[in-house]
């Protein structure tokens, strides 16, 4: 409940899954962490779910809107 007052999507413990909203090249995208990952390093389409996650290099890594 903590993780999703702060604005972000907590996908369950099973996962230890968490998303947040992102924008790349203005449109918006889910940012994703997942437990064990140091940082958020991956993105994927707000309909597109954990399967359609996508690395993002530190060049082309998304500001935070």
């Amino acid at each position: 409940a903590e993780v999703e007052q702060l604005g972000c999507y907590f996908k369950g413990i099973e996962l230890g899954l968490v998303d947040f909203l992102g924008a790349i090249e203005g449109r918006p995208v889910l940012l994703c962490w997942q437990y064990g990952e140091k940082s958020i390093g991956f993105w994927h389409a707000i309909d597109e779910g954990f399967a359609g996650r996508r690395a993002f290099s530190v060049a082309s890594t998304p500001p935070l809107q």
